[in-house]
């Protein structure tokens, strides 16, 4: 991902053991967030480091930032995520790797979703699978997950209090933004025969049966051993727990304020609304 040329993957090849060995640990607690250059990652870390731009640039760097109002926040956070290079970058890596062949690209970002005309109109066939997770659950995850960065970045803890107290209201700005635009995508009518909607407890309570119509979506096949895996998955997540512990409070959230905020959202997340295949 972050060399999609050839030549370079050729000149980089015996280097690859050795790169395989870094990770960001130093940034990332491994307990909440494992990191390698071999291992499965959102391609907002690629675009981060290839371009210095991106959703997740925005998030690391220009949160901290003051806007003059919430219109101004949100121009920020489009213009970082919807740059049509990002859809060309994951074009010429296609074009590279798979073109032709019977192999399919699968690409999990977050900058995708302010991009889905370019790329419809560079992948018409594409398959677009929306994980739409309850807010109440995301956004303090997220909080979480940027703060311990953020304490390996710029120390943290040591900032002034009302700098931290505007990069989580930003985020929090940040967050409510994504969710109406990923809303006004999932509600627009033209999407439908390319976009499913799943839910996060879908996917964690229901592990089977969502895999299975995701790749109903995705016109994948399931054989033998594709099944046998999903069965073993299955069994796996359900026993899992996770060392990311964190509460609404830690960020001066409540319930009763993100459900208001985020009440937009949640007709999508009940239990009959996304039910098909295509919602």
């Amino acid at each position: 991902m972050l060399c999609p040329s050839i030549t370079a993957q050729k000149v980089l090849a015996p280097l690859t053991p050795l790169l395989n060995k870094i990770s960001l640990d130093h940034v990332y607690n491994p307990k909440i967030h494992r990191t390698q250059l071999s291992l499965p990652e959102t391609d907002d870390i690629a675009i981060h480091f290839r371009y210095g731009e991106g959703i997740l640039s925005w998030v690391y760097f220009n949160s901290w930032q003051k806007y003059t109002s919430t219109e101004d926040l949100q121009n920020s956070v489009f213009q970082s995520a919807n740059q049509e290079k990002f859809i060309h970058y994951l074009h010429l890596i296609h074009r590279n790797r798979i073109h032709e062949s019977s192999q399919r690209m699968i690409s999990k970002s977050f900058f995708a979703i302010f991009n889905i005309e370019t790329i419809l109109k560079t992948f018409p066939e594409a398959k677009i699978v929306v994980l739409l997770r309850d807010p109440l659950q995301a956004v303090p995850s997220l909080m979480s997950l940027e703060k311990n960065v953020q304490i390996k970045l710029y120390d943290f803890d040591s900032q002034d209090e009302n700098d931290k107290a505007r990069f989580f209201q930003n985020l929090y700005s940040m967050s409510i933004f994504y969710y109406q635009y990923l809303a006004k995508i999932i509600s627009d009518h033209q999407y439908r025969s390319n976009l499913t909607l799943v839910t996060y407890d879908d996917l964690k309570d229901n592990f089977k049966d969502t895999i299975l119509r995701i790749m109903d979506h995705c016109d994948l096949e399931s054989g033998l051993g594709v099944l046998q895996a999903i069965e073993a998955q299955m069994h796996q997540q359900a026993s899992y727990t996770t060392e990311h512990k964190y509460q609404l409070a830690d960020f001066g959230l409540n319930t009763e304020q993100l459900q208001k905020d985020f009440d937009f959202i949640y007709p999508w997340l009940e239990s009959d609304a996304h039910i098909n295949s295509s919602y």
